[in-house]
């Protein structure tokens, strides 16, 4: 089946899941392929029950997204499909690049997600002890970063990003680190062969109840989610 028939098959099972069994539930129109061999679980989680194995280049159609998973549509078979959570780190958004004619004879092709790269330069943790006693009340994960063009388009696009963020924090009585996760969104409007940027992001918490005293960054993750 090729590229195209597929997305119109799946966008057609799209449609009959709005309309007939869930009509209060709402798709995001987006359609992505799996960088690599990707699980599909059955929650948003790694402890979760993995329902199907998905090879890498595999289409698949984005339903939700939920702080780094994405709930997919994944079609198995011609009349075989089945939905689950994967993360979306791991998910290339497929966007059919658009045609513009500037005039009868000349024509540029729409900027899309292959046209941009998003590199992860630098992660600093800042934290601000608190005033009570010998614990953190907030953390500051800043990241710096470049999003780099091969565009060579007259526009100047603009570039969505998001980036996920995990800390691990423990305190002198836990028996168990607790892990956080918060994520946050930028854009640039792109002219240039390599733009850099800065995204802050923060947790707080309950120096009363947690007693934060040791805090490190598990995980940082950035991905390019929109191009216009």
């Amino acid at each position: 089946m090729s590229q195209y028939k597929r997305l119109v098959f799946i966008a057609s099972i799209i449609l009959a899941i709005f309309f007939v069994q869930t009509p209060s539930a709402q798709a995001t129109n987006q359609f992505a392929t799996c960088k690599v061999d990707l699980n599909l679980r059955k929650a948003p989680n790694t402890d979760s029950q993995i329902i199907q194995a998905m090879p890498k280049g595999s289409l698949v159609s984005i339903l939700q997204i939920r702080s780094g998973w994405a709930k997919v549509l994944f079609l198995i078979e011609k009349d075989n499909s089945v939905t689950g959570w994967a993360s979306s780190k791991y998910l290339e958004v497929y966007r059919p690049r658009k045609v513009r004619y500037l005039d009868e004879e000349e024509i540029e092709v729409e900027p899309t997600y292959t046209d941009f790269t998003l590199r992860i330069i630098d992660v600093n943790l800042k934290c601000k002890e608190s005033f009570l006693d010998n614990s953190y009340d907030s953390c500051n994960v800043c990241i710096e970063y470049a999003i780099d063009s091969q565009y060579h388009g007259s526009q100047s696009p603009q570039v969505f990003v998001e980036f996920d963020v995990e800390l691990e924090s423990s305190g002198h009585d836990s028996l168990f680190p607790k892990r956080d996760s918060e994520y946050i969104h930028e854009s640039h409007y792109i002219n240039q062969s390599s733009t850099t940027g800065y995204a802050e992001v923060d947790f707080r918490f309950n120096s009363i109840l947690d007693k934060v005293q040791r805090v490190k960054i598990r995980d940082v993750n950035g991905r390019i989610t929109d191009v216009y």
